[in-house]
């Protein structure tokens, strides 16, 4: 009869032990779980705001070539060396001359 209550005593603590081990697990998992999404967000953020600086810089300099051309429109410069000087395409050219 002891020996059967020993069994169940000790059934009972190993069922504890793996409810604890079980417990600590599924904190760990979590809180992993919570450093990689940190992270991950992190590098989202960063690689947004590279890229949105990248598309600013070539936005800027598009405008900027598109006021050189304007300027040399305005100075009666013929489209060929408007192109050749500022890499935009003729018929864009064209169009601000209008």
């Amino acid at each position: 009869m002891f020996e059967r209550i020993g069994r169940k005593i000790k059934h009972f603590l190993d069922e504890k032990e793996l409810d604890r081990e079980f417990s600590l697990k599924n904190k760990w998992l979590m809180e992993g779980r919570e450093d990689g999404i940190e992270i991950g967000l992190k590098k989202g953020e960063e690689l947004g705001l590279k890229r949105g600086e990248e598309l600013g810089l070539k936005k800027g300099e598009r405008k900027e070539k598109q006021q050189i051309a304007n300027n040399m429109l305005k100075e009666n410069i013929d489209i060929d060396t408007i192109t050749k000087i500022t890499g935009l395409p003729i018929e864009m050219i064209e169009k601000m001359r209008y």
